[in-house]
């Protein structure tokens, strides 16, 4: 979460301007309790997660 923020600051990027979030389906980054996700949620609260397509395809072909 540290480089994000840093990453968004450096780059100017209000945080009103994050409407996405993407990564792998892993409970550490999109779980509701301390997650990157529910960290960011927490300064935008509007945020759209997209679970990763390929993790998503693999479970569904398993």
């Amino acid at each position: 979460m540290v480089r994000i923020c840093s990453c968004v600051c450096k780059n100017n990027i209000p945080w009103e301007n994050v409407v996405g979030y993407s990564s792998d389906n892993a409970a550490v980054m999109i779980g509701n309790n301390n997650s990157v996700l529910s960290r960011i949620r927490g300064k935008v609260p509007n945020v759209v997660n997209i679970g990763c397509l390929c993790h998503i395809m693999s479970t569904c072909t398993q």
